[in-house]
């Protein structure tokens, strides 16, 4: 069996780096109107100033991959949910997301561990646990005190289940993770130009470390790694000290897939270096034992943990996740917001989607009750539904700007309009300031909870204290909770959410906004791009490619 580990490998260098300045310019360049294009400039969006990211527009080095065009069957759903085969939401049920994933039963791997841990300077050894693996040919399972986690290599999901005998679980993207893994590293190491972390006036961690425990580096350094390996051990050393130690007298492994899968696994859980896994050997059997070195600012005299192989099985195996494993999403205790998001995925939200005839009969109604806004907001939601007003067959364009002349001077409709057309900060702070009574109404327009939302995020809080108490998000999340059918809020709080460094609930966004139906693709095309780079650059993170 010949395995290259140079397409495996998950070691990050320069490349990674300007990543992830790529999915930041990527979400920066989304062109729609009165989009959140520019929503970073909020304080509490995050550490990286607006100043930085048009640097990154400018520096960074992203390459366009060629779009996927071939069209995708859509499986039968037990709760009416469209389950497109490339596209797996969070909300999706346990069944849905078996039936959609098409792969339940194969070859597999299972590896039961006693594991103890000591903590060097106090050589207190804790009491020993148990941790087993099962490794398929596109997945692998850890479990260790009553919790799994399953990094689905075939989906690019992590599923977690909690609760022991009655668990529930959650699913987010591996593509989240990733994104958040490199901006720890960057964040940490000035995007790797610290080889130390200071961590108080008087201690320090070595950058090793830290890139060890995520499993991204954006430094080379193979010269400090000395590694010895031969087909029954494996012994790796950084700066005199053993980080790694592997007797390899398990299990034989015969399918590439179930290797591929076991190395993804160690860069997702244990804390080996990217740089080490980068420069091993294909290894033929499973470790029968594993010692391995770690620091962290919680465990800062450093921490050996050591594997021991105390029971194996290999055969046909199910995935590790039952049919009747509900979703947290569909639990009393979900967020709302998550539950509204996943009924509307199902056409249950509210009164349903509504057809493009429907939109077309609130225009008339509204219009002809001299509701203005209502009609205004009608027209708006035609415009999305066709990629833009001038795609309507008839006159939406012209019966847009009709309808805004008709605004009168003061009202709700005159604020929305007024604040999606202010330029300078000023003319934001003003129009927002006029605009936010109108957002604290139980009867709301949604246009004024999605516009207010949109203009804070681009107004720095020091500009006023009256802008201390007033949140992007939130008003952005009560305007998708009213119309749970639009595309641009879920876009916009993407943006946000990954400016605020919340990369898994970005990416739920973005997964339900694909797996709507009659979505414009421009809306996710920007993301799509960015994971076909990162499965590029990075494949060792997201194992055997399937897909």
């Amino acid at each position: 069996m010949k395995v290259n580990l140079d397409q495996i490998c998950r070691t990050v260098t320069w490349g990674a780096m300007q990543l992830s300045r790529s999915l930041i310019s990527v979400f920066l360049a989304a062109s729609l109107p009165f989009s959140a294009a520019t929503t970073y400039a909020q304080d509490n969006l995050g550490p990286t100033p607006r100043e930085s990211l048009v640097d990154f527009i400018k520096t960074g080095d992203w390459v366009e991959p060629t779009p996927k065009t071939e069209s995708v069957a859509e499986p039968e759903s037990e709760t009416g949910v469209s389950v497109k085969s490339a596209t797996f939401p969070y909300y999706l049920t346990a069944s849905d997301y078996l039936a959609a994933r098409d792969v339940s039963k194969g070859p597999a791997l299972k590896l039961s561990y006693s594991v103890t841990k000591e903590d060097l300077k106090l050589s207190l050894p804790l009491l020993p646990s148990t941790t087993t693996l099962q490794i398929g040919t596109d997945y692998a399972a850890i479990t260790r005190n009553n919790s799994t986690t399953i990094y689905d290599f075939n989906t690019r999901r992590k599923l977690s289940l909690r609760g022991g005998d009655k668990p529930v679980f959650t699913s987010q993207s591996l593509f989240a993770d990733a994104l958040k893994d490199v901006s720890v590293v960057n964040k940490n190491t000035n995007k790797g130009q610290l080889s130390a972390i200071q961590l108080s006036k008087d201690k320090t961690l070595d950058a090793f470390w830290l890139e060890s425990g995520v499993g991204w580096t954006a430094r080379d350094i193979s010269d400090s790694i000395k590694i010895e390996q031969s087909e029954t051990e494996i012994q790796v050393t950084y700066d005199t000290q053993q980080v790694l130690g592997m007797a390899l007298s398990g299990p034989e492994i015969t399918d590439p897939g179930i290797l591929i899968s076991m190395m993804a696994l160690w860069h997702q859980s244990w804390p080996i270096h990217p740089a080490i896994l980068a420069e091993l050997e294909p290894i033929r059997q499973a470790p029968e034992k594993i010692e391995t070195l770690s620091f962290s600012p919680s465990e800062i005299n450093g921490v050996r943990t050591r594997w021991t192989l105390t029971a194996l099985d290999h055969g046909e195996m199910e995935f590790p996740l039952s049919q009747d494993t509900p979703n947290l999403v569909h639990t009393p205790e979900a967020s709302p917001l998550a539950y509204v998001i996943s009924q509307a995925a199902n056409n249950n939200a509210l009164d349903g989607r509504p057809s493009l005839d429907d939109l077309r009969d609130q225009i008339f109604k509204t219009s002809n009750d001299g509701n203005w806004l209502g009609a205004w907001q009608a027209a708006q939601s035609l415009a999305r539904r066709q990629g833009g007003c001038e795609n309507d067959p008839a006159i939406l364009c012209d019966d847009i700007k009709s309808i805004e002349e008709r605004a009168e001077e003061g009202s709700t409709f005159s604020q929305i309009l007024a604040a999606r057309t202010a330029a300078s900060s000023d003319a934001r702070l003003s129009a927002l300031l006029d605009l936010l009574p109108a957002t604290e109404a139980a009867d709301t327009p949604v246009a004024a909870l999605k516009t207010a939302g949109v203009l804070r995020s681009k107004l720095k809080t020091s500009l006023s204290d009256k802008l201390k108490p007033v949140s992007a998000g939130l008003l952005l999340e009560k305007a998708l909770v009213k119309a749970p059918y639009d595309p641009e809020i879920y876009l916009t709080l993407s943006q946000i959410y990954a400016a605020q460094g919340r990369y898994v609930e970005s990416w739920d966004m973005l997964d339900a906004l694909r797996a709507m139906p009659d979505v414009d693709p421009s809306y996710f095309k920007s993301v799509d791009q960015v994971e076909k780079s990162l499965l590029a650059r990075a494949p060792g993170y997201f194992g055997p490619q399937n897909r």
